[in-house]
Formats: C-alpha cells, sequence, structure tokens
C-alpha cells in the first residue's frame, strides 16, 4: 500500500503563502463554496481560525484531493495565479511519486478520478489561466487530446475509453455555456457603449458650447469698451477744435472794434472777459492721451480673458466613475453629485461595478502625494465615506465591504459617527460638510468637521495599493444579523439622499 500523500502538510505551506487579509478572503471564499451532494462549511467554523485550522476543516469536510481541488479553485479566483499553479503541480508531483511506488488498481483509479476532475476544471475556466501540466508516469500513458487521462491496466480499457469521450464533452459544454455569458454580456454591453459616447459627446458640446458662449460675451465687452474709448477720443478732438475756431474768431473780432475806433473802456472789458473765457479752457499741452491706447486692450489679453473665465468655471478635486456606479445609485452631468434612485437603472454587469451594493468610487486613484476633498451630505442618515483599494471583483459586495481589504472609512448610522471596524466615535460632531486628507507616504487618512477644522478620526496604515476616493449609502442596520453572522439586506431610503463633491477654489498662480 502507498503511504497516505501530506495532503495537510502541502495545504499549510501554501496558505502560509498568503497575507492576513487574503487569507480573510480566501476563507470567504471557502464558507461560500457549494458543491452538489457534499457539506459546506459553516462561518461560524472558520471565525478567529488559524491556517492550520483551516486545513483540517478543509480536510474534514472535501477530503484530502478534495480540499485541494477547492483551494486551488479558490486560489485562481482571488488572481493567486502563481500559488494556484505551484499547489497544482505539487499535487501532481505527488501523484507522480506515488505511481513511480507501483501504487495498487484501486489507488490508480482513486488518482485518476482526481486528477480528471481537476483538469476538467483547468479546461473549463480558459480566464483563469491555469498551467497545462504533462505528466509521464512510470508504466502509464498520457492523452495529448482534451486531457491527461493515466491507463492503469488494459483490463480497465473500456472505462478510460468512456471516460476520454465524456471529458472533453463535458468540457466543450463548459465552454460553451461560458461563452455565451460572455456573448451576452458583449451584446449588451455594444448598445450601452454607444449610448454611452453619445451621451458623453453631447456634454461636451453643452460645455464647450458654454465656453464659446462665455468667449463670445467676453469678446464682445472687450470691443464694446473699444469703441466707447474711440467716441470719447473723436469727442475731445472735434471740441478741441471748435474752442481754437472760437478763440481765433474773437481775435479777429477785438481787431475789427479797434479798426472801427471803438471806445477804449469798451474794448478793455472785452478783452479781460475774453482772456477769462480762455483761462478757463484747459491747457493743450496737459489734456489726456490723444490717441486710443492699445496696449491696454491687448496687454496679455488671453490670460487677462482666461482670469476672468476662472470666476465662472468650477473645479472639483476628484470626480465620480459612472462605470463603479451601483444601478440603485444616479450620478449628476458633470459627475459631483451622486443620489440614491427608487429604481434600479439598466447598466452592464462589468467587473468595475458593484451590481447590488450602493456605492461609487472616485474616477482617479492615488499612489503617491497628498490629497484632499470636501463633501456634503444630503438628509441621508447612513453613508460611509472615505478611500479604499480597488477590489479584485467589485460585484462581492460583501466582502468588497470589508477592512481586510483596504477600506479607510468614516460611517454614519443610528448609532452615531463609527470607524470601519463599528467603533464608535464620541468626540465626532455632527458635521455639515466632511473633508478628507489622504497622505499616501506618511500613511494617513484623516477626517475633519470642514465647517470647523475639528478632527474626527484618522487612519494610520502603510500603504501598498492605489487608494480610489470611496461614496456609499448604507442599507443595513447595525444590530440586525443573521445565524451566520451576515447583515440582512435593507433598502436604501431614497428621500433626499445624496452626497455632493464640493468646487474648490480656482486662481492662476505667474512663474
Amino acid at each position: 500500500m502507498t503511504p497516505p500523500i501530506p495532503i495537510k502538510h502541502m495545504l499549510k505551506n501554501h496558505l502560509d503563502a498568503l497575507q492576513e487579509k487574503d487569507l480573510w478572503t480566501f476563507q470567504w471564499h471557502l464558507v461560500n463554496y457549494k458543491t452538489e451532494g457534499s457539506n459546506h462549511i459553516l462561518r461560524s467554523q472558520l471565525e478567529n481560525v488559524t491556517r492550520e485550522e483551516t486545513v483540517d476543516k478543509l480536510v474534514q469536510v472535501y477530503g484530502r484531493d478534495g480540499a485541494v481541488e477547492i483551494t486551488v479553485d479558490i486560489l485562481y479566483s482571488m488572481t493567486q495565479n502563481d500559488l494556484a499553479g505551484r499547489l497544482f503541480q505539487a499535487k501532481v508531483d505527488l501523484i507522480k511519486e506515488q505511481q513511480s511506488n507501483e501504487p495498487s488498481t484501486s489507488t490508480v483509479r482513486e488518482m485518476q478520478r482526481d486528477a480528471d476532475s481537476t483538469i476538467t476544471k483547468d479546461l473549463s475556466c480558459p480566464t483563469n489561466n491555469k498551467p497545462s501540466i504533462t505528466c509521464t508516469p512510470k508504466s502509464l500513458s498520457v492523452s495529448n487530446g482534451g486531457g491527461n487521462h493515466f491507463d492503469p491496466s488494459a483490463g480497465h480499457s473500456n472505462d478510460l475509453k468512456s471516460n476520454q469521450l465524456q471529458t472533453p464533452s463535458k468540457t466543450i459544454r463548459l465552454k460553451r455555456e461560458a461563452f455565451e455569458k460572455v456573448k451576452q454580456f458583449c451584446d449588451s454591453s455594444v448598445e450601452y457603449i454607444k449610448r454611452q459616447r453619445h451621451d458623453t459627446e453631447q456634454k461636451i458640446r453643452d460645455e464647450f458650447g458654454k465656453l464659446h458662449q462665455s468667449l463670445k460675451t467676453e469678446e464682445e465687452s472687450r470691443i464694446a469698451e473699444l469703441k466707447k474709448e474711440e467716441n470719447q477720443k473723436i469727442h475731445m478732438m472735434e471740441k478741441i477744435t471748435e474752442i481754437s475756431r472760437d478763440t481765433f474768431s474773437l481775435s479777429d473780432t477785438v481787431k475789427e472794434m479797434e479798426d472801427l475806433g471803438a471806445d477804449d473802456s469798451f474794448i478793455q472789458n472785452f478783452k479781460t472777459e475774453m482772456e477769462r473765457a480762455q483761462n478757463a479752457l484747459p491747457d493743450p499741452q496737459l489734456l489726456p492721451q490723444a490717441l486710443i491706447d492699445v496696449s491696454e486692450h491687448v496687454e496679455n489679453l488671453q490670460f487677462r480673458v482666461l482670469e476672468t473665465m476662472l470666476s465662472t468655471v468650477k473645479h472639483t478635486p476628484v470626480v465620480l466613475d459612472p462605470n463603479t456606479a451601483s444601478p440603485w445609485l444616479s450620478l449628476s452631468d458633470d459627475l459631483t453629485k451622486v443620489t440614491v434612485t427608487d429604481t434600479c437603472q439598466e447598466r452592464p454587469g462589468n467587473l468595475e461595478r458593484n451590481s447590488s451594493y450602493p456605492h461609487v468610487l472616485g474616477w482617479e486613484g492615488f499612489d503617491s502625494g497628498k490629497h484632499c476633498w470636501e463633501m456634503v451630505v444630503g438628509n441621508q442618515t447612513k453613508w460611509r465615506l472615505g478611500v479604499t483599494e480597488r477590489a479584485k471583483d467589485r460585484r462581492d459586495d460583501e466582502m468588497w465591504s470589508t477592512p481586510q481589504n483596504g477600506l479607510y472609512v468614516i460611517m454614519k448610522s443610528k448609532r452615531g459617527y463609527t470607524d470601519v471596524k463599528g467603533k464608535l466615535l464620541t468626540s465626532a460632531t455632527r458635521p455639515n460638510k466632511i473633508r478628507i486628507e489622504l497622505d499616501y507616504e506618511n500613511g494617513t487618512v484623516s477626517f475633519y468637521d470642514a465647517d470647523n477644522n475639528t478632527p474626527i478620526l484618522t487612519y494610520e496604515e502603510t500603504f501598498t495599493q492605489r487608494l480610489y476616493p470611496y461614496f456609499a449609502f448604507v442599507e443595513t442596520d447595525d444590530d440586525d444579523n443573521d445565524e451566520g453572522g451576515k447583515r440582512k439586506r435593507k433598502k436604501v431610503d431614497s428621500s433626499g439622499g445624496f452626497i455632493q463633491i464640493c468646487e474648490s477654489k480656482v486662481s492662476v498662480t505667474v512663474t
């Protein structure tokens, strides 16, 4: 008899390669792993357990070989492809080593079933990029067809032929089902992409239309000022000409009066009045600039127009990413406001989107530097605000909303304000506007009451992943849990529920 395969030791070694938060994710997948005709592991059985205890429970429920298969599947679903590949190869190596000791027919049959089952899963999941393992064991043959098939003895050739026919047929069926789902997704996405292009193009045209109108208004205003100065200068020139003409006429009148022998006293009084009138006129040498001040109108024209436009231009430090928005949320055209809706909207089930949990991410992630943004929260009484790492599969809302997945938020519920672990923030005020400050290099995420600059909560961590602004409405009650610890789902109150990203001050600095 062949000695038992040290499966537990092999599984333990591979789970040791997982970080703590990845181990928790593995355990979450394990709880939700269901197979026909078999028991499954309950959530309560994996609470606060070690890696060794996790392996023990795996082997206890699914057996040694089943534990390996399930572990490989879960690791691939977590995109831990290298680790899953090494575990799969280790299993194959153990089978080859066992075969080299000339195992009994029953043992070989069991190994063949395990290998065929694992390879069938490999072929039915093309997106997992699982490795293709080719084995050349002692006195056994390998098929180069749809899978690897062991031939322990000629007496069982009929069983092998049956397996060789069934395995490719099942693989083709599973592949067809998978591609059919992909085709349905692609077909629905094409129409959605067309609508996205049309709507986005209209938004671009509308925004540029506003800019064009603003520029047109500014252009007309500046041309009107130029024409106004032109009229003033011309009017001034005409007045000067008229005064000069009148002065010459008075001089001629005085000379004519003298020639006619007018009374000297009369002439003297006339000259005195004429000089007084002339003294009241401005000195021609002190008159304002006679020509249009061209430099005043064109000096740094583009820059001054830009300064004027900035008074009407809106800017927010972050904007929302519509491709991550739940169908239960509606975003404003400028992607700065998110509102709860009464009905589920038709949106593709892409990997970036969560189809059930009402949250949305900021479009731009941060992996360096300091960043700050402020938000106003409407009448919604339950929400989460902060930053988070990008999940591998955001459609899984329960896994996505856990602290083990890089979620750093402040939460508002009927209990008050809490951190991500549910700890009540007793010193927190009731802010109308919340400011979030992210310092990536120093590893801090801080929350403030923006109206009075009062600190509320700070997380300290060493960040290794890109962080995205996170906005969510909570649809569960804090104390309503089922027997397994999962929160009961409740409808989000849509009355007055919104989150608005505040505008930032815009200025131009000349260096």
